[in-house]
């Protein structure tokens, strides 16, 4: 059976806490309305799960999330907030797994919570958990990312709005409209206001953009210039457009679409991550892939004993981007990843394989195997191909 403390000060959290999984036996949910108790049940059993709320008291002046990373590692860290704008609790960003904003719903709740549990599981291995201890500097959520989310999730979000909100960060402004102006971000006309990007692409994506921004901007030093940062950067701008385009072949609704272009433009930022923090052991990881002829991940695996899927989505737990989100891009190198993500999965693959039709990578000879690991995949190769291609023509790309 799997054991989840919840440490809240309110009733609501109480009740809350005690309707979770009530209906099931697969969680022990216990709650402690105060610090020494929630120590007292942590140290009497073994928890997998603590949730908290970021306005919880700190413990001889030491956040409460923080004490419990120290002392008990392996167990998943969540704090919970009202919004991702002024609520965001900047100091635990090192010492968390996720920060959520609350569910509305118990049900949603105990998705959430059952999907975070099977993902950590599956990356946080000891591994991964010392490289990300070992970063000196985690960036933290960027102002405009929070405002964003919070016109989003507002009753009329209003495109004007957002689009000065944007505006108002000349340097992510800059670098959002660099991006969106790319030949490999496929659009058809030249963008010229934040305000026209998101008319033209939409909140949820132009929010992607804006975090994107922030952290090539964070990882971005002479280290991480061995990975030719422009190139990564283009990369990954054509997987999220030609990601998309597969679902949108697909007949998926334009949420699941926008998600899977928001996980493309993201999915490779455990690359910079390596580079950044690790530069000379990266560069190996790098001529022994192309030397070898063999994938970067599995290189990755090798030398680090963590590939830069689990590297990024550990980290992009922590600023508050949609389960579907941070499951792409923790799966997309694995074999074992839940079923009700197959299609997406599958796209994301198909996608960053046919990406260097337009940008070589130098390992096209090895793309049967990224075909062969997923039925779904080989079973549409041909398909999405030929979606992808006419994609390709349609903007303003070169082969």
């Amino acid at each position: 059976m799997n054991r989840l403390l919840w440490v809240g000060t309110s009733p609501q959290d109480a009740a809350t806490c005690q309707a979770l999984f009530a209906d099931k036996q697969q969680w022990d949910c216990r709650f402690a309305d105060n610090i020494k108790k929630a120590f007292d049940e942590l140290s009497h059993a073994s928890f997998d799960l603590v949730i908290a709320d970021a306005k919880m008291p700190v413990l001889n002046g030491v956040p409460l999330m923080e004490t419990i990373s120290q002392m008990y590692p392996n167990i998943i860290r969540i704090v919970l907030v009202r919004n991702l704008g002024d609520d965001y609790p900047k100091r635990l960003v090192k010492f968390v797994h996720r920060i959520l904003v609350r569910p509305d719903s118990t049900e949603k709740f105990e998705t959430l919570i059952s999907r975070i549990y099977r993902l950590y599981k599956t990356i946080m291995y000891p591994e991964v958990i010392r490289f990300v201890d070992g970063l000196e500097k985690i960036p933290s959520l960027p102002k405009v990312y929070g405002d964003l989310v919070a016109e989003l999730e507002s009753p009329n979000p209003s495109v004007k709005k957002a689009g000065m909100l944007i505006a108002r960060d000349i340097g992510m402004s800059a670098s959002i409209l660099k991006m969106v102006n790319s030949a490999y971000f496929g659009m058809a006309k030249t963008i010229t206001s934040p305000e026209l990007a998101v008319s033209l692409l939409g909140l949820d994506i132009v929010r992607g953009l804006a975090l994107t921004s922030h952290l090539f901007s964070a990882f971005s030093n002479a280290e991480t210039r061995l990975l030719n940062l422009e190139t990564v950067v283009d990369h990954c701008l054509i997987v999220g457009f030609l990601g998309k385009e597969i679902l949108k072949h697909e007949n998926m609704p334009t949420a699941t679409s926008d998600s899977i272009y928001i996980a493309g433009i993201l999915h490779d930022i455990g690359r910079l991550i390596f580079a950044s923090h690790s530069p000379k052991l990266y560069r190996q990881v790098i001529d022994i892939a192309e030397k070898e002829n063999r994938l970067l991940y599995e290189i990755e695996k090798e030398l680090f004993g963590a590939m830069h899927a689990e590297i990024g989505a550990y980290l992009l737990g922590q600023w508050g981007l949609s389960e579907s989100i941070i499951e792409l891009i923790a799966y997309h190198h694995c074999e074992d990843y839940p079923e009700y993500i197959t299609l997406e999965l599958s796209a994301l693959k198909a996608a960053d394989a046919f990406s260097r039709e337009v940008l070589p990578m130098g390992d096209n000879d090895i793309l049967d195997k990224i075909f062969s690991e997923v039925p779904l995949l080989s079973a549409k190769k041909d398909e999405w191909h030929n979606v992808c291609i006419e994609a390709i023509k349609k903007s303003t790309m070169k082969f």
